[in-house]
This record gives structure tokens, sequence and C-alpha cells, in this order.
């Protein structure tokens, strides 16, 4: 959260610090970001609506603070403004790189530069961006929340590898087209997750062919490197692996059988010579279909428990399934508005399988079983509890910085467009801004100043 924190506050004032000083901005809260920054507390809200919208989908966000009876909202709206929300959620940001610290604007240099000098510095560009990770926005945002998966839980014996598409419309180098999916283009995410209890262990950003340099490992190919990836934290650790034709061949399983670790799979349809190993044996079974598992544990044969299949397939198909219970998860409940920024969309996939691993946690603990909306409504209660809490906020008055406490903590009020225009009462110019507590005419750039004055040192010294 630490992190959010700080990258939201830098990316605002990097990008957000020119156009304040040399425009106005109709929006008062980007004046307010700019003399105290973005809060905790203002996170946390964000999130909780992000987490309300999932369990109370509309077709627009701004149906939720709409006055219409078919579309009007009263929980929304008691917690956050229409345009706070849409500020917060363009400061937003998880990660800055280079091309975030630099400003938009252009130097006039570059009007004179010939044609020649323009394809050169292209083609420059595109030779550092080929050498630069384009996942490093939401990199270090999965390998962090991945590490606190993997030390509140242990997993059971089995253990499964599955891809999950996250939707995506926009333009990104990194998305894929996957025809066989609900959503056929999107983000590609390989998961490891527990057999058992459906917890997700572990998640591999997928780059794309273009990037595949950035996952293969040496002497390794792409789909081999993956699983190794996945799986390297549980060899020889007597676990048993489920996974799918696209991961499977015949070197994985030696690969895995040298690691430690048992591995059960389908064979595609397109591999007809069968290479014989010790490590391995291959069964052909017809069931509406022809298919040919591979496994180093499981057999053909039937008994009590397969309930009239081989062991092989009845193990499979127990055990291969879970990451598709976490996609039905994310499909359901999830927040499934548009964004154009693409780390978006991972961000909030990340949060619902946040959100199902807490689930799984509350159920081993309680050992009962935990109604999945329930918890979030809890959760969403929870986080706006936070929030009303004590709150500080430091600003400057008179070069010197103030600690406001929570009483005056609303004395920073809102600033909106008026039907007509009047004077301003801190600069005395024709001003078409208003201040909805006060009902004062105010620039946006005059809204603080009059209010530490007229507001601020009357309550206080009070």
């Amino acid at each position: 959260m630490d992190q959010i924190i700080n990258n939201s506050k830098e990316y605002f004032h990097k990008k957000f610090i020119v156009k304040l000083t040399t425009e106005p901005s109709k929006n008062s809260y980007a004046w307010l970001f700019l003399n105290r920054g973005i809060q905790r507390n203002e996170i946390l809200k964000l999130i909780a609506i992000f987490l309300y919208m999932g369990m109370e989908p509309k077709k627009s966000i701004r149906n939720y603070w709409s006055s219409d009876i078919l579309h009007s909202n009263n929980f929304i709206p008691t917690i956050m403004s229409k345009n706070m929300f849409g500020f917060l959620c363009s400061a937003l940001h998880l990660e800055m790189d280079d091309g975030d610290l630099d400003p938009d604007n252009e130097n006039e240099e570059n009007e004179n530069e010939n044609q020649t000098d323009i394809n050169n510095r292209n083609e420059n560009l595109k030779n550092q961006e080929n050498d630069i990770d384009p996942r490093i926005k939401m990199l270090s945002f999965i390998e962090k929340i991945c590490q606190k998966f993997k030390t509140y839980f242990y997993p059971h014996k089995n253990i499964c590898i599955d891809e999950s598409l996250v939707y995506f419309r926009g333009r990104c180098k990194i998305k894929f087209y996957m025809p066989l999916k609900p959503h056929k283009w999107g983000f590609k995410l390989h998961l490891i997750c527990d057999s058992k209890t459906n917890y997700v262990l572990d998640i591999l950003f997928d780059p794309g062919k273009d990037y595949k340099d950035l996952i293969i490992l040496p002497e390794y190919s792409y789909t081999e490197s993956i699983v190794i990836r996945l799986c390297r934290d549980y060899s020889h650790k007597n676990h048993i692996l489920f996974f799918d034709s696209w991961y499977s061949g015949f070197r994985i399983m030696d690969i895995l059988h040298e690691m430690g670790i048992d591995a059960t799979s389908i064979l595609k349809n397109t591999i007809t010579n069968f290479i014989p190993s010790e490590n391995y044996n291959v069964y052909t079974i017809v069931d509406r279909k022809k298919l040919n598992f591979i496994s180093t544990i499981h057999n053909d044969e039937y008994n009590q428990n397969s309930k009239n299949k081989p062991e092989i397939q009845y193990e499979y198909l127990k055990n291969a399934k879970s990451i598709d219970l976490v996609n039905q998860y994310s499909a359901f409940h999830g927040f499934k508005n548009r964004s154009k920024k693409w780390w978006k969309r991972i961000f909030f996939f990340m949060i619902d399988i946040i959100i199902s691993n807490s689930i799984i946690l509350k159920e081993n603990l309680t050992n009962k079983k935990v109604d999945k909306k329930s918890f979030v409504e809890n959760l969403i209660m929870l986080l706006i509890k936070k929030n009303e809490e004590d709150v500080q906020m430091e600003i400057e008055v008179q070069n010197k910085t103030t600690i406001i406490p929570k009483k005056f903590f609303k004395l920073l009020h809102d600033i909106e467009k008026a039907y007509k225009s009047g004077r301003c009462k801190e600069c005395q110019r024709n001003c078409t801004y208003k201040c909805v507590e006060c009902e004062k005419f105010l620039h946006p750039e005059c809204f603080k100043s009059y209010h530490i004055k007229n507001v601020y040192d009357k309550n206080f010294n009070n």
C-alpha cells in the first residue's frame, strides 16, 4: 500500500504539476492534492469503491452518482464525490518507469529536425524499447504479492498450472489473441494453484513471443521455462503437478522427474510418435474422443474411487480445474469497467485473487465455509471504517507546517462550476467558480489561500 501511495504522489507531481501551474484546473481536487498530496485513506476508499462496483455492476460509472431513480445509488456518493473518484483513478500509479519521469511537452528543436534525423531517432527509440521489460509497471507489484501468497499458505500434495487471460482490448504490444477463450483479447498470466483449496501460489506474467528471452531459461524451451519457474519452489517435496497439453511434452516430464515432482498431463493430438522412457508412461483412453495421457505416477486402472473412469483420467479432471474456478470468481465478482491503461486491468485481477486467497485462508482458520459476498461486504465496510479514524493533514500556513486535527479536516470545502459569474472574494476578478459550503465566488487558484485566511485561522484560533 505504501508503494502505491508513494508512486501515485510522484506520478501526480510529474504529470500534473506543469498543467496546474500553467492552466487553471476545473477540478478543485487537483489543487488540493498539489498542496497536501494523496492520503492513505483516500486510496483505501478508492479500493472499497472498486470492490462495490464489482458486486453491483452498472453500464456506466457515472450511474453510481446519478440522481435518476433508475440508476441512483446511496452508498458510493456518501464515500466519495464523482470528481474526486475520477481524479484519483487518473493519479493512481503502481510503478514509475523512464517514460513517466519526463514531462509531456516537446522541445522546440524537434521542429527543425530533418526527416532523416527523425527516422534515426525513432529507430533508436525502438531499440531502447526492445531492451526494456514491457511488464515493468506491474512486475514488482506481482512479485511482492506472490511472496505474501507463499508465506501464508503451503500447498497440499496436488498442484496445477494453467493460463488465465485478463480481458483487454486497448492498444498494447504484449496482449494476446486466444480465439478459444470467452474474451479473445487480453494479457496472458500463468498461475500455479493448490488443487484442493484453489489457492493461487504464484503468478508469471507472460510478455509474449517478442519478449520471450525475458522468460526462457538456458537450455530450456519456452513452455519448459514457464513450468520450471512456477514449480521450482516445490522440488523434492512429494508434490504431484497437473497441467494441460500446452505445457506438455516428453522432455518436461523427464525434467520434472529430475526435480522430484510427479506429473500428469494430456499430450497434444498432433503428437503421434511416443518416445519411451522409464520416467513416465503414456496411456490412450477413448471416452467421447481419443485422449493421450502421460504420467509419472498414475495408471489407467479402474478402482473404487475413480467413479467408472480410469485412475489417470479421474485424477486429472479432478485436480486440473482449480484455476478455471479462480477465473470464474473473477468473472462474476471482479471490477469490469473499461480502462485505457493496460496495467489497471491486471491490477483489478490481482485484487480479485487477493480476495479469493483471503477467503480460503479464513476458511482454513475457522473450519467453516465463508460466503464470498458477505466477506467482500465486510471488507468494504472495514476499509471505510479505517478512513473514519483520526486523520491528520499537513499544509503550509505562513511558511510553517501546521497539523490540522480531524474536526477541521472538512474545512477544505468543495468547489464547483457556478451557473452565473461573480466577483472572486480573494482577487476581486470576474469568476465562474463557487465554493459549495461558503457560497462564495472563488478561482481554483484562490481557493486555498481564501480558506486558510478566513476559515481555518478563525476556527483554529477559537
